[in-house]
């Protein structure tokens, strides 16, 4: 990684950030955690994201598509707490703080990439609320109109292709399988031993 961050805290995004997020600790020698956020279901299409969520009920909506849906607010309200017991729930199963401790620290979020960016754009807002001194986000791949978004938010973005032809982060991976909870937890294990490493560099709590 070219761009130099001074003690990073880095922040995976589960379940897909997370190999990638290893790796990157990995490298740099660093302590890995999650940041766990969840996209918002358009009411009669679950796979179409209306927007994401945060663990401290930090939204991110996308405006004109809950309007073009015809979404009611109670519905939308319904969802998002709905979303927010389970980032709960699964930050409990993995250990893991639900809301990380941030404040004066630089945090390097992690991805497997970007289509609407909507789950990292959240979780970008956030760390911005929670006053993290600067504001990273890394990923192989990106769309470009996600970029721009994240870029406008002030985060500086770490993205080794932004292809025109975008339409999906898998196609540009050889193998995309979901990654498992058991693979999370096993990845979060491994980073755990190289605390035991003489070169390991812990951000603190």
């Amino acid at each position: 990684m070219s761009e130099k961050i001074e003690d990073p805290l880095i922040l995976a995004i589960p379940r897909g950030g997370v190999p990638i997020a290893f790796e990157v600790a990995l490298e740099l020698k660093k302590e890995m955690r999650l940041l766990v956020t969840r996209k918002l279901r358009a009411p009669q299409n679950p796979e179409l994201a209306i927007g994401a969520v945060a663990p401290d009920k930090t939204v991110y909506l996308n405006s004109e598509l809950i309007k073009a849906l015809g979404v009611k607010e109670n519905t939308l309200k319904n969802e998002i707490n709905f979303q927010v017991d389970k980032i709960k729930r699964r930050a409990k199963e993995y250990a893991q703080d639900t809301v990380p401790r941030v404040c004066g620290k630089n945090v390097l979020v992690v991805d497997d990439g970007l289509a609407t960016g909507a789950t990292v754009l959240v979780a970008v807002s956030m760390l911005k609320k929670l006053k993290a001194k600067k504001v990273f986000v890394a990923v192989p791949v990106s769309s470009t109109d996600a970029k721009q978004l994240l870029e406008n938010t002030g985060a500086k973005v770490i993205c080794l292709q932004t292809p025109p032809d975008f339409f999906s982060v898998g196609q540009f991976y050889q193998n995309f399988p979901q990654t498992s909870d058991n693979e999370v937890k096993k990845l979060l294990d491994e980073n755990k031993k190289l605390k035991g490493c003489k070169h390991f560099k812990s951000s603190g709590c």
